[in-house]
């Protein structure tokens, strides 16, 4: 935070999580969401300054990380509700993730093997 403060002050990092450290806030989840958009966006400028090549790599990035915001969200309300079917809903939608950020990983790896026209 910008006046210095922490989201959790050593005194009060008790209960700790296993590894001893402070739980983190619940806003800040895993990376997926921060990842996503970052490589989307790598993509993208890649695609416009480099190899257009990777434009259908990009597209399945951007579409993951539109997946990934809707799962946090899910995950934050079944925190919120205790209710287990967003984590069901939740669960669905990483599995799709897996699958489209799969497939990208494919079609990315094969330029590698290509010869740019």
């Amino acid at each position: 935070m910008s006046d210095g403060s922490y989201w959790c002050a050593p005194a009060s990092c008790a209960p700790a999580t296993r590894s001893g450290a402070c739980p983190r806030p619940p806003e800040a989840g895993t990376g997926g969401v921060l990842f996503g958009n970052l490589y989307r966006d790598f993509l993208a400028e890649c695609t416009e300054w480099l190899d257009s090549r990777l434009r259908p790599g990009h597209t399945l990035y951007s579409e993951a990380a539109g997946l990934w915001t809707d799962t946090a969200a899910l995950i934050a309300k079944a925190g919120e509700t205790g209710d287990e079917q967003c984590l069901a809903q939740a669960g669905s939608i990483f599995a799709g993730i897996a699958r489209i950020e799969r497939k990208a990983m494919r079609v990315l790896t094969r330029l590698g093997s290509e010869t740019p026209a």
